[in-house]
């Protein structure tokens, strides 16, 4: 039996560090916002998204920093009702920040750069474009209020288009 192939155990320069602290910083201070925030006083002084604020329809990360709220706070249900995405994105920002940290820890890479293929960049684009258009039928068909901007174009269009389809 063949062993694997080893990791280079190169050190880590001194721009791979300060990427590996800044992403980790990064990721702490957005997890620390999530979970000390409070949904309800946010919708006061939240906007929505450009994206959503054109179409109407919620982007593929929209509601995620309430579902991670409540994805901290162990309400597992709501985390899911505003973004389900939170779920597979907090394991990996676990794994993200032990990587990262043993990294700094040992000053060495332990996970090898992976450069993806053409082919493998596509089908991550189909994926995502999949999983946002779950994410607007899920938004529309539940419905989500709070995830939709009733003055997007989306429901400009659906609004022109019941009044034509009235008038004939």
């Amino acid at each position: 039996m063949r062993d694997a192939p080893s990791i280079p155990s190169l050190p880590l320069t001194p721009s791979q560090k300060r990427f590996r602290l800044f992403a980790l910083l990064f990721v702490l201070c957005f997890y620390s916002y999530a979970y000390l925030m409070t949904p309800e006083r946010m919708k006061s002084s939240w906007s929505p998204p450009e994206i959503m604020s054109l179409i109407g329809l919620p982007c593929l990360l929209c509601g995620g920093t309430r579902a991670t709220h409540f994805l901290l706070h162990g309400d597992v249900q709501r985390a899911l009702y505003f973004n389900w995405i939170a779920l597979p994105a907090l394991a990996c920002a676990v794994g993200f920040v032990v990587v990262m940290s043993l990294e700094l820890a040992q000053r060495r890479r332990l996970v090898p750069t992976i450069v993806p293929s053409r082919t493998q960049v596509t089908a991550l684009a189909v994926v995502a474009l999949s999983l946002w258009a779950h994410h607007i039928y899920d938004a529309l068909s539940s419905p989500k209020p709070e995830l939709l901007n009733r003055d997007g174009l989306y429901f400009l269009l659906a609004a022109n288009n019941s009044n034509t389809e009235a008038t004939q």
